[in-house]
C-alpha cells in the first residue's frame, strides 16, 4: 500500500491523531509539530518541525506507556495500519477539498477582492 486517501477526519482516525480540529486542541496537524499557539505567530516555514516516523513512534509510545495521558503532540494511539513500508506519517496525503477549496482558497480570493476593491478596479478591466 502506498497511501490512503481520505478526508482530514478519516485520515486522522486512521493515523491515530487527534480527530478534533477545534481551537482547543493543541496539536491538530498530522504533518507537523506546530501547536495552535505557535501557528499564528509563525512567520518562517523553515521553522516548522515535520512529523517523522521516529517522532511519531516516540509519541505513540509515550501515550501507550502513560495510561492517564490523552495524547502526545497530537498522537492519541499507534495506528494499526502501520505495516511493511507503509507508515501513516508519509501515507496520508492532504485533503484537497477541505484544505484548499474550503480552507486557503476562500481566504486568498477574499484578499485579492479586497485589494481590487480598494484600488477601484472593476471586473471588466481584468
Amino acid at each position: 500500500m502506498a497511501f490512503v486517501a481520505g478526508d482530514n477526519l478519516s485520515s486522522h482516525l486512521i493515523g491515530g491523531f487527534n480527530a478534533s480540529f477545534s481551537p482547543n486542541v493543541n496539536y491538530l496537524c498530522r504533518f507537523c509539530l506546530t501547536s495552535n499557539l505557535e501557528m499564528p505567530v509563525l512567520d518562517d516555514a523553515g521553522l516548522i518541525r515535520n512529523r517523522t516516523r521516529e517522532n511519531y513512534e516516540q509519541h505513540a509510545h509515550n501515550v501507550e506507556s502513560e495510561p492517564n495521558r490523552n495524547s502526545a503532540f497530537g498522537v492519541k494511539y499507534k495506528s494499526p495500519f502501520i505495516c511493511g513500508s507503509f507508515h501513516v506519517v508519509e501515507g496520508l496525503p492532504p485533503d484537497i477539498m477541505h484544505d484548499l477549496l474550503e480552507g486557503v482558497v476562500p481566504y486568498e480570493v477574499a484578499l485579492v477582492l479586497k485589494v481590487l476593491i480598494a484600488k477601484n478596479i472593476s471586473v471588466s478591466m481584468i
